[in-house]
């Protein structure tokens, strides 16, 4: 689901980023977001996964790492043997601590 955002306040939701972006030309100084389910291999495969509203993954790992006040930087890691694993609407990124 995409979110429509103006001011703070909910537009409307949205199934598809193209029918976000569209819509999004009619309200200007708005932004489309949507939801990440982030995973931190540190704690186990059974903890829970954390859900961020962001509009990239990149910017919800770092509203993550804020939240948690963790001290650390992170890279995306394409060797598949990362930390995080941040998943969106049909999107996957796995991030390593540097």
């Amino acid at each position: 689901m995409y979110k429509l955002i103006q001011n703070g306040q909910l537009i409307k939701d949205y199934y598809t980023r193209t029918e976000a972006d569209y819509y999004k030309k009619q309200y200007p100084h708005s932004k489309v977001l949507t939801d990440y389910k982030i995973f931190d291999m540190n704690k186990g495969l059974m903890a829970d996964d954390t859900i961020i509203t962001a509009s990239s993954p990149s910017e919800a790992i770092k509203k993550y790492i804020k939240e948690n006040n963790l001290n650390i930087e992170v890279e995306v890691d394409y060797s598949n043997t990362g930390r995080f694993v941040v998943t969106g609407n049909r999107t996957s990124k796995l991030y390593k601590e540097v």
